[in-house]
């Protein structure tokens, strides 16, 4: 990648990606970045968005993630490929978002994601639950065999 294209296509802090080209179940699929790592270079499969008032970045990605998990994009998304679908800037720009006031916009998205938090929570403790379970077979085992 030449220097000049590699400098434009830096995500910012604050800009919303969405994936405007891959399969049927990934087209759509949404993340805002919010500068984890330094020097992330966005790919040309993605669609960058940023907001600007009324619109509230953090509500907007979660009004964009609400589209791709109840299967929106899915459903308008083509391509000549069964395998391959796409969506485009002209799909995004006639969406229309509900736009409350902007302090509505905040708290629905500070209440989300808490929500997604406590969620990452419990699964981050199932998960942990799960890999003791599959230690106990073995631990049975010993205990039948070593008495």
């Amino acid at each position: 990648m030449w220097r000049a294209d590699r400098e434009v296509s830096k995500v910012s802090v604050g800009e919303i990606l969405v994936a405007r080209s891959n399969t049927a179940e990934l087209v759509g699929r949404v993340a805002e970045y919010r500068g984890q790592a330094d020097g992330v270079v966005a790919s040309d499969i993605l669609i960058r968005l940023r907001c600007r008032e009324p619109l509230e970045t953090n509500y907007a990605a979660r009004f964009l993630s609400h589209l791709y998990l109840t299967g929106f994009w899915r459903e308008r998304a083509s391509g000549a490929s069964g395998t391959m679908k796409k969506i485009t800037r002209s799909h995004l720009a006639t969406l229309r978002i509900p736009l409350p006031p902007l302090e509505a916009q905040r708290a629905i998205g500070r209440r989300l994601e808490a929500e997604f938090s406590a969620s990452r929570a419990l699964r981050d403790s199932i998960h942990g639950k799960l890999s003791e379970l599959e230690k106990l077979p073995a631990a049975l085992l010993r205990t039948a065999f070593c008495l």
